[in-house]
């Protein structure tokens, strides 16, 4: 059990930071790692990269800095103030990301049982299913008709799968998706519980949702037992910094504990977690007004966006219907009315005015407005999509703009391939790379998935048919990078089971 923790309840300290700032002034000489010493001489492109105060900072577990492994000084502090700000009842620090605290959580609650996972999940999911044992019972989320864009599954959908596969013992749902688009969560986690099974939350892209009641309330909130927001992606944390979040008896919280030691490295950058804490006081004590500006000017965007004629942006339109129960309005889609290409658009955003988005399809693109930004960064974003629907050639109004979904990377949505064999079991098999032509019939041994967004065409265990090479292909053809594909000169290549030591057929 983690040593008793004094109860800290003032948001307006960062007691990890203020720890690592002590230790960065005490001028000890250091003969401990890391190597670099913290010398900006002994790590000089590093130095100049990142400024020398960051060799500084990137420390090990010294006496006056705490241990994640086991904290009971300033980490702990820090995490039961982060507890507090994120409404749960214990708070994890992790420095693996996301996939990290899913990887936990999965072995923590679902090690050799059933888990329901909507088929849009993310690939770390499936890296943790393969991790526990565990065999996904998939679900099909509600799926836009226009967009091919998909949302949340439904409760109907949940209660659908929980009553025809008996033995589910947790299920994992994603709040918001990509594109900020959430479901029904607190419905959801009341038919999960109705059913005896515990729910665990990828909050991957809502760590901000607690902070502003413009937003999808957040898992906590929602009765959730664990979620794993990503406080890098909205949240102002550095990049590969997350936290889980814990509540209530539905899960065995000390298992949990013990499985997020396992997944962690034992050597944790300070820079990561003492980000987490500075994020955390940020948004506890300043995180309205920050979000109402991000709101604002989200709002704003949409609204230029859709006066341009041309391109699109769905908002409250979008919502209130099943799997599209709510959306964060700082998830921008800007939909792409044929025959705009949103990966040409971008490439143009990028090479003309400088502009980078967060994903591009054929269809879409998305832009992601957060606290950080400002009135002059999303005016030029305005600006140029303006001066690119301006110089458009003219076509005609489509009511239902992109329809991408029908195929694309999205038409993977509504299609689960025909299990062969466990998905552990797959995984772990011998294999070889062969040629998608060759690959008909065969067993797929790895997860295939266009990236972003890490959605899986194919999972491992599942026959590739007729249908899952084609969509591939579709999608190769229209640019999406993949992962899980080796390139060839000939063709591209998939790792497929090898059956009985000889044929993959």
């Amino acid at each position: 059990m983690i040593p008793p923790v004094r109860s800290v309840r003032d948001q307006d300290r960062a007691p990890l930071v203020e720890a690592l700032v002590r230790h960065m002034r005490s001028g000890y000489a250091r003969f401990h790692v890391p190597g670099h010493k913290g010398s900006a001489d002994a790590a000089r492109e590093l130095s100049e990269l990142a400024g020398g105060r960051v060799l500084l900072a990137d420390l090990t577990e010294v006496a006056d800095l705490d241990d994640l492994q086991w904290p009971c000084g300033a980490i702990a502090e820090a995490e039961v103030l982060a507890a507090e700000a994120f409404g749960a009842e214990e708070t994890l620090f992790l420095v693996n990301g996301v996939t990290a605290g899913i990887h936990a959580s999965l072995l923590g609650c679902a090690a050799g049982g059933k888990v329901a996972v909507p088929r849009n999940v993310h690939r770390s999911v499936l890296g943790g299913l393969v991790l526990a044992g565990a065999d996904p019972v998939y679900m099909t989320p509600e799926i836009d008709s226009a967009t091919g864009i998909a949302g949340s599954v439904s409760p109907g959908e949940l209660g659908k799968t929980l009553d025809g596969e008996p033995g589910i013992s947790t299920v994992l749902l994603v709040h918001p998706t990509y594109h900020g688009i959430a479901g029904d969560l607190r419905r959801l986690v009341e038919v999960s519980h109705a059913h005896g099974a515990a729910v665990i939350v990828d909050e991957a892209h809502g760590s901000h949702f607690g902070f502003h009641d413009g937003f999808p309330p957040s898992a906590m909130s929602c009765g959730a037992d664990i979620s794993i927001a990503g406080c890098h992606k909205t949240f102002g944390a550095l990049t590969q910094a997350a936290i889980l979040n814990l509540q209530g008896s539905f899960v065995d919280r000390e298992k949990v504990r013990a499985c997020a030691r396992a997944v962690q490295t034992t050597s944790p950058s300070y820079l990561l977690m003492a980000s987490l804490d500075s994020a955390r006081r940020l948004m506890a004590t300043r995180g309205r007004s920050l979000l109402e500006n991000a709101l604002r000017l989200g709002a704003w965007l949409r609204q230029r966006v859709n006066e341009t004629g041309v391109f699109r942006s769905p908002g409250p339109e979008w919502t209130g219907k099943p799997g599209f129960f709510e959306l964060d309005p700082t998830k921008v889609t800007v939909l792409c009315r044929p025959p705009m290409d949103g990966r040409a658009i971008e490439r143009q955003l990028r090479s003309d005015f400088g502009l980078v988005v967060e994903l591009a399809h054929r269809g879409h693109m998305l832009a992601v407005v957060t606290y950080a930004d400002e009135g002059d960064t999303v005016g030029k974003l305005a600006g140029a999509l303006r001066a690119i629907a301006a110089a458009a050639t003219p076509v005609r109004s489509r009511a239902s703009g992109d329809v991408e979904g029908r195929g694309g990377v999205y038409g993977a949505f509504g299609r689960i391939p025909r299990k062969e064999m466990s998905l552990r079991e797959a995984f772990l098999s011998v294999s070889r790379w062969v040629g998608l032509s060759e690959a008909r019939g065969c067993v797929s041994a790895d997860v295939v998935a266009a990236y972003p967004p890490g959605i899986p065409v194919l999972c491992p265990g599942e026959l590739i048919d007729d249908e899952a090479v084609e969509l591939i292909r579709e999608c190769r053809s229209a640019g999406n990078h993949f992962h899980g594909l080796r390139e060839d000169r000939e063709d591209v290549l998939v790792r497929v089971v090898l059956r009985d030591g000889r044929d993959p057929k």
